[in-house]
């Protein structure tokens, strides 16, 4: 549902749910049941205010957002939402200036597709490190990432992100020979 509404709707109704979700888990309940539906829901809200932050280049707000989902997702074992959620604190260190942090963020979510074999999702990572990389114009080692990334989709064939990949490397050698 929040995919077709206005960002504005978007956002208040995540609040609803992070309101709901948190004075749910703050009664004791003895059906598991309820904390097991709540927990993952309160997580994905936590994600979904960080990124609306994010989004506004609140970073700092953002920061908090996504390092309370962190340890809910991981008590909920929810591996991919983890994986998007340390993608999205690289967004908010690279923002910061912080490009040692925001590449360790995006070492911890190729972890996580690399043991999900999640080709897709590795070929992403390695075009947001090149990206880091290049901007601070560390050409080779750009280059080295893109070149995983193209890698990497070409393994299932992933025909945007191959484009992608080979736009990438034609910018990084024109800024290499200039």
């Amino acid at each position: 549902m929040l995919n077709y509404a206005p960002m504005k709707d978007c956002e208040a109704i995540n609040d609803q749910m992070l309101v709901l979700s948190s004075s749910v888990l703050k009664k004791e309940y003895k059906n598991q049941k309820i904390t097991q539906t709540c927990l993952p829901i309160q997580a994905e809200a936590f994600y979904n205010k960080a990124v609306f932050l994010s989004d506004r280049s609140k970073n700092d707000s953002a920061l908090i957002f996504y390092e309370k989902a962190i340890p809910i997702l991981q008590k909920v074992k929810n591996e991919e939402m983890l994986a998007y959620t340390y993608i999205g604190l690289s967004t908010v260190f690279r923002r910061k200036a912080d490009m040692s942090k925001a590449i360790d963020f995006l070492y911890k979510a190729l972890a996580i597709h690399e043991k999900k074999k999640d080709f897709e999702g590795m070929g992403t990572v390695y075009t947001f490190i090149a990206h880091i990389y290049f901007s601070q114009q560390e050409y080779q080692d750009a280059f080295l990432y893109t070149n995983k990334a193209l890698e990497t989709y070409r393994k299932i064939h992933y025909v945007p992100g191959m484009i992608d990949a080979l736009y990438n490397l034609g910018i990084i050698c024109i800024n290499t020979l200039n």
